[in-house]
């Protein structure tokens, strides 16, 4: 409630660079982060040149347990906002009822798949096994994983396939075009690959590619 909306030249980069919308931008609540959490004092302390979005991180119930931090580009692209509410956790807390459920890799990059129509989740951090509660959410539904284009991507990719095929309806691995960064020798980049932004914004594709 202390973060104002984003400012209306903000959320048209973020259309043109990110591939979001402003109606998503909207349905998830993103703000200006304004303030930040200092540690020592435990008290919010105001923010002078604000230029990070605030990302809210609800459980189930609705109840808000982080805030992501995200400013694309910084070396520190996101983090959370203050300690003790890094876990990992599903953004959305809930898939969509119905349809298959897009596994994607990191928030910037559900936003994104969210805003091209996807029924879109992702963790708020790394896990190499996904937690019970997590697995027990998507139990039942057809998964499709679009993690990077890079080999750290595509190891976490297989990790998630097999948490989730535990109770998944289906889970299947998608596989990047050529052009998504894919080597000589066929393999993908050791760090740093592209990603579904750049599928939708740099390569210029749709939903329906």
């Amino acid at each position: 409630a202390s973060m104002p909306e984003l400012p209306a030249a903000m959320v048209d980069n973020l259309v043109k660079t990110r591939g979001w919308s402003a109606k998503v931008i909207k349905a998830l609540d993103l703000r200006l982060q304004t303030v930040r959490w200092n540690k020592k004092t435990e008290a919010l302390i105001r923010i002078d040149n604000p230029d990070r979005i605030a990302i809210p991180v609800h459980d189930a119930d609705g109840v808000l347990q982080n805030i992501r931090c995200y400013k694309p580009g910084d070396q520190v692209k996101i983090f959370s906002f203050g300690p003790g509410t890094g876990s990992a956790r599903l953004f959305p807390a809930l898939p969509k009822d119905g349809g298959v459920v897009l596994v994607v890799e990191g928030e910037a990059d559900c936003i994104c798949a969210i805003a091209h129509g996807f029924n879109a989740v992702t963790q708020t951090s790394k896990t190499k096994y996904w937690p019970a509660d997590q697995i027990k959410i998507m139990a039942g539904r057809d998964i499709v994983i679009a993690y990077d284009a890079d080999q750290p991507g595509q190891k976490y990719a297989k990790s998630a396939a097999e948490s989730l095929s535990r109770t998944a309806g289906s889970v299947k691995l998608l596989t990047w075009p050529d052009t998504m960064g894919r080597m000589a020798d066929g393999t993908w980049p050791d760090d740093h690959g592209q990603d579904l932004t750049d599928f939708f914004v740099r390569h210029g594709k749709t939903a329906g590619n």
